[in-house]
């Protein structure tokens, strides 16, 4: 079975700007926000737990 770690999850307020284009970027895998594999706050497919006030989630499997 594989591992589905609970990861913090990315708002695209908390990224910086694109230098070229203004939208959110995503430093850590080098793409804008809505093209970046970073689970979002609002993602179909996934779960959310909140711990100690911060947003952590992880994509559920549809397979049973």
């Amino acid at each position: 079975m594989k591992k589905n770690p609970w990861k913090k999850v990315v708002f695209a307020t908390d990224l910086p700007a694109c230098e070229w284009c203004g939208e959110p970027y995503c430093s850590k895998h080098k793409k804008h926000y809505a093209d970046c594999s970073c689970l979002g706050p609002t993602q179909d497919g996934a779960q959310y737990k909140t711990v100690r006030g911060t947003l952590y989630g992880r994509k559920i499997s549809s397979k049973k």
